[in-house]
């Protein structure tokens, strides 16, 4: 995208299959956007008729289907936009959809606002994060690497890299608001729950994530705050050097080394 004074710009959710969330980058006054992670084309093509919208540009962050399932539906309806992704995605994918390939590094513009791309791989091996600079504030499209009080589980990458990146991720100011792809808060803060039942945070948290999913329709817990996550997620406090374990029920059985403790809490959730 050329180069343009910075616009203003409204990000949005989309929900999408059962718990994603495709996410919106809307510029008002041209009425154009950029979607992040299509997984299903139905709700992305709607959002964009209704608010009638002109489609700019799609990134993504990894190759799983819930995330590039309806990439291919969307490129027939606004053919030639460009598709952002790591280099090996683009062999998964239509050859008439036009792959832009992009990797650690990289430096994009949306709507004028400067755009760094960043590996996070552990999710998988090249999972990509695009870090959106508005004002002083970095916005972060963050995929399945990091949830709200949660993190993915270890598909093609290891638990090593997610452990690096959520320490990259963990370098960023404390008011970088982060845009994760699933609506998994509520059993994500049950798990930090039983990890450190005393954390007057997270139950504060629990209680309002709890209550905007029970309205109806119910409401998107996310986007969420590095500083929120600082406060709740128990992989970054592991990954910090910060989780208080003194009551957890397995506290006897968990290393203390951070990255053996962040691979052990990864272990536990899959069981949880």
């Amino acid at each position: 995208m050329t180069k343009q004074a910075a616009l203003e710009l409204t990000i949005q959710p989309i929900p999408a299959l059962q718990d994603n969330y495709i996410w919106a980058l809307v510029e008002p006054t041209h009425k154009q956007a950029i979607l992040v992670d299509i997984g299903e084309a139905a709700p992305a093509l709607e959002f964009l008729r209704a608010h009638e919208l002109d489609l700019q540009a799609i990134w993504i962050t990894h190759h799983h289907a819930d995330h590039i399932g309806g990439v291919a539906d969307v490129c027939q309806v606004y053919s030639d936009v460009p598709v952002l992704m790591h280099p090996a995605i683009a062999p998964l994918l239509p050859k008439s959809v036009n792959s832009v390939p992009v990797q650690d590094g990289s430096e994009l513009s949306a709507f004028g606002h400067a755009v760094d791309v960043w590996q996070i791989a552990g999710h998988t091996a090249e999972h990509l994060a695009f870090i959106v600079q508005m004002g002083e504030v970095k916005h972060v499209f963050c995929g399945d690497t990091l949830f709200a009080a949660g993190c993915g589980r270890v598909f093609s990458g290891t638990i090593e890299q997610l452990f690096d990146s959520f320490q990259r991720l963990n370098s960023l100011p404390a008011d970088t608001v982060l845009y994760p792809a699933h609506e998994y808060t509520v059993s994500n803060l049950r798990f930090a729950q039983h990890i450190e039942p005393d954390n007057a945070d997270i139950a504060q948290a629990l209680h309002h994530a709890q209550d905007l999913r029970n309205q109806q329709p119910p409401k998107p817990t996310l986007p969420t705050t590095l500083a929120d996550e600082r406060r709740t997620n128990p992989f970054i406090r592991a990954a910090a050097g910060n989780l208080d374990l003194k009551h957890t029920a397995e506290a006897k059985e968990l290393p203390t080394e951070p990255l053996a403790l962040f691979g052990s809490l990864r272990q536990l959730k899959n069981n949880f």
